[in-house]
């Protein structure tokens, strides 16, 4: 997975997860003062409005990763973070589908089971996506050599960083 697409799909995440979250709060947990306001917040149409447009860009970034990271990851024997990658990527498809079926179930039923799933899901998706990055991190840091986890080493010119960091693997 290239840098940009790491970068997207974490920015894309990062927004759908923050915009869902404060809209819950916003429209569940909050109570307004007037009687007649259709919103508990100013902000409620705002945040659902950045989370729905958001939403359809985070699954197109889920495609673009889908061959560069999780299928060339799924056709490898072992894999030390494979786990809360597989809980991730099992949690995102039924998050998308109530999501979606929140926008035009017209059954107050099919509302709420389509609600309570994406809550579900959604909690489910993002705390094994934090999860997927802190077990990386930690493996990345785990697994890389003394000297490129040493800022204060010298680098060595004409070396770029990922030459660097891969060691011997390109020599």
């Amino acid at each position: 997975m290239s840098r940009w697409e790491a970068w997207l799909f974490h920015i894309l995440t990062a927004v759908v997860s923050l915009t869902g979250a404060v809209y819950f709060w916003m429209k569940n947990l909050m109570e307004t003062d007037d009687p007649f306001s259709l919103v508990n917040h100013p902000l409620q149409p705002f945040m659902l409005s950045i989370h729905i447009l958001s939403a359809p860009l985070l699954v197109f970034a889920v495609g673009i990763i889908f061959n560069s990271h999780i299928a060339s990851k799924l056709r490898k024997a072992n894999g030390g973070n494979r786990r809360s990658g597989m809980a991730s990527l099992f949690s995102f498809l039924p998050m998308v589908i109530s999501g979606y079926l929140l926008q035009v179930s017209s059954d107050a039923t099919v509302h709420r089971l389509a609600l309570v799933l994406h809550l579900a899901t959604g909690a489910i998706f993002v705390t094994t996506y934090l999860a997927h990055q802190v077990i990386s991190f930690r493996l990345s840091r785990r697994y890389l050599p003394e000297s490129s986890r040493n800022p204060r080493v010298a680098q060595q010119p004409g070396m770029s960083r990922c030459r660097r960091l891969a060691g011997s693997a390109y020599d």
